[in-house]
Parts: structure tokens; sequence; C-alpha cells
């Protein structure tokens, strides 16, 4: 494993932390952090932010990619991002919550598109089924815990 798939490793891992540890916390009735505020609303923004973050790695994929044959992911780059801001803005927190378990589930299949045809190693496209079943797992309970 080189230096840098190392380090990917290590932020992919830490990045599910806060999915994990806010789970946690609404499983022990520990609904606000001091300082923090509310563990539902945490861990909602911080999953907007995952996924706006997911959202433009496509884009950012599709701009270096070297041959520009198959579909792009420029449109469904943005349509993912615009969504879940959509959704944070305007669903009831379950909803909000189920909203987040599809999109991270639709990256994943992204990602698994990407993973045939060779755009994304198997490295890669391992530690994003680990964290993405973490994150899944986190948001199920999160579901269950409201």
């Amino acid at each position: 494993m080189t230096k840098t798939s190392r380090l990917h490793y290590y932020l992919t891992s830490l990045g599910t932390l806060p999915f994990l540890g806010c789970a946690l916390l609404l499983c022990l009735s520990i609904n606000k952090l001091p300082y923090l505020g509310e563990v539902i609303t945490i861990i909602h923004v911080y999953g907007l932010v995952i996924v706006s973050f997911m959202a433009g790695i496509y884009w950012g994929q599709e701009l270096v990619k070297p041959n520009k044959a198959g579909p792009s992911l420029l449109i469904p780059s943005n349509a993912i991002a615009l969504s879940v801001w959509l959704a944070y803005l305007s669903a009831s927190l379950p909803v909000f919550t189920l909203s987040l378990i599809i999109i991270f589930l639709l990256l994943l299949w992204i990602d698994f598109h990407l993973y045939t045809t060779n755009t994304i190693s198997r490295l890669y496209f391992k530690v994003r089924v680990v964290a993405t079943s973490l994150v899944v797992f986190s948001l199920i309970v999160v579901f269950f815990c409201l």
C-alpha cells in the first residue's frame, strides 16, 4: 500500500467516525452536545457535507478522465448535490435520514460502475464499500432512534 493510499484509507475511515459517534449518542439518548448542539443536526449536516464532497469527486473525475467515452458524471454529480440540499431544507428528520441512506447507496452504485470500467482502483472501491457500509449502518440506527 502506497503512502497516498494509506492516507486515503485513514482519512476515509476517520470520516465515518462522526456517523458512528452520533448514532451511538442517540442510542444512549444523548440528544445534545455542549457547544455543538443537537446530535441529529450534527449528523445531518455532516452527511450533507460528505454527500456534497463525494458528488464533487465525481465532477473532478469527469474533468480528468483521459477518454471522454462513457456517460458523463457532470449532471449526476450536480443532481446529487442539489437533491441532498433540497431534501435537507424540506424533509422531516426521518425522511432526510432515509434520503441520506439512499444517496450514500447511490454514490456506492456509481463507484461500482466506475470500478467495473477501471476508472477507480480496486483498493479505492474496497475502502468505499467499507465506509459506506459503516455510514449506512449508522444512519439506519439513527433512523430507528428518532
